[in-house]
C-alpha cells in the first residue's frame, strides 16, 4: 500500500511539478512572445523610420538630379539662345553692310550729301585749317572735287586727299588737333551694333522668350 501510496504521491508531484513547468512556461513564453512582438515592432518601426529616411533620401537625391538636370538644360538653352542671337546680329549687321555697301557704290546726291555733311561737321567741331580726307578709291575718283569745294568754303584751307581700304563712307583726320572723325561703314556699324542689339532683344528676343516685348 505504501508503495502504491508513494507512488500516487511521486505522480501527483510530477504532475504538480509538470503543471507548474507548464505554466512557468506558458509564462515565459507569454513574456518571450511580448517582448518579441515589441522588438519586432521597434524593429519595424526602426525599419520603417530607415525606409522613409532612404526614400526621403532617394527623393531627395532624385530631387537633386532633376534640378542638376533642369539646371544644365537651362544652361544649354541659355547658350544655346545667346548663339542664336549672335547669329541673328551677325547675319543683320552683314545684311546692313552689303545694303549700305551696295548705296555707296551707287552713289547719288543723298550720299554725297551724307559726306559733306559729315566732313563739315568735322572741321566745324574743332576749327581747323588742314585737313584729310579718307576715301574709298571709287569714292575718291567721284567726289574730291565736290568734297574739296565744300570744305573750302567751311574755310579749310588745306584738305589732302587719300585713298583708304574703306568699302564705303568717310574718315576726316585733323592734323593740327591730332584727332580724327570716322564716318566709314564698318564704324557705322560698330556704333550700331548696341542699338540694333537692344531693339532686337526688344521688339524680338523678349516676345520670343515670352517677355513683356
Amino acid at each position: 500500500m505504501t508503495e502504491i501510496r508513494v507512488s500516487g504521491d511521486l505522480k501527483a508531484l510530477v504532475e504538480h511539478v509538470l503543471r507548474g513547468a507548464r505554466e512557468r512556461a506558458a509564462r515565459e513564453v507569454e513574456e518571450a512572445r511580448k517582448r518579441a512582438e515589441a522588438l519586432i515592432q521597434r524593429a519595424e518601426a526602426e525599419a520603417e523610420a530607415r525606409e522613409e529616411e532612404l526614400v526621403r533620401g532617394g527623393l531627395e537625391e532624385i530631387t537633386r538630379a532633376h534640378r542638376r538636370l533642369v539646371s544644365q538644360a537651362e544652361l544649354e538653352f541659355r547658350e544655346e539662345l545667346l548663339a542664336k542671337k549672335a547669329a541673328i546680329v551677325a547675319d543683320l549687321l552683314s545684311s546692313l553692310e552689303e545694303e549700305l555697301v551696295r548705296r555707296c557704290r551707287e552713289g547719288g546726291p543723298e550720299y554725297l550729301r551724307g559726306l559733306v555733311e559729315f566732313a563739315r561737321a568735322a572741321v566745324a567741331a574743332e576749327g581747323t585749317a588742314r585737313a584729310v580726307v579718307y576715301l574709298s578709291r571709287e569714292d575718291l575718283q567721284r567726289y574730291r572735287d565736290d568734297l574739296r569745294r565744300s570744305l573750302s568754303e567751311a574755310g579749310v584751307a588745306t584738305v589732302e586727299f587719300r585713298e583708304s581700304d574703306i568699302r564705303g563712307g568717310i574718315i576726316v583726320e585733323l592734323p593740327e588737333r591730332g584727332i580724327q572723325f570716322d564716318g566709314s561703314i564698318s564704324q557705322v556699324l560698330r556704333e550700331l551694333r548696341p542699338r540694333l542689339e537692344r531693339l532686337l532683344q526688344e521688339r524680338v528676343f523678349s516676345p520670343a522668350e515670352g517677355g513683356d516685348g
